[in-house]
């Protein structure tokens, strides 16, 4: 059973053991229709079920409002960082005084290059650089 809320929000879903009374298990303002939902996501309206879009990422988020998954950027940009500490640190050898490359300004070019990706707006499309 599919328990909602007065703004049609689902939330919780149970399954009822013989003999107990689904009204027993209501709380102020709620309604239940039979089926299986999401919590917090999907809504009932007009008596039917009416299920959210399939969340596009990990960093999305739902926002009830909208009725839709809204990216959140607080949990993609940790992940971009991570990715870009890990290909510096790789890079850092390029770097020492004692180390003679023909290439050295392009090395950091490059690392310049990965310092500057949190400037990029989306965190889910990063644009990375290409090692030399």
């Amino acid at each position: 059973m599919i328990i909602y809320g007065a703004d049609g929000f689902v939330r919780r879903v149970v399954t009822l053991a013989e003999g107990i009374d689904i009204h027993d298990m209501l709380s102020g303002g709620e309604s239940f229709i039979e089926g299986f939902a999401e919590p917090g996501v999907d809504k009932v309206v007009n008596g039917e079920l009416v299920t959210a879009p399939l969340r596009p990422s990990a960093f999305h988020v739902f926002d009830k409002q909208s009725f839709s998954w809204v990216l959140d950027h607080t949990f993609a940009w940790p992940i971009v960082r991570a990715k870009r500490q890990q290909l510096l640190v790789a890079s850092d050898w390029t770097q020492f005084a004692d180390v003679s490359l023909p290439n050295k300004a392009e090395w950091a070019m490059y690392r310049q290059a990965l310092r500057d990706v949190t400037e990029q707006s989306d965190p889910l499309n990063i644009v990375w650089p290409v090692a030399p």
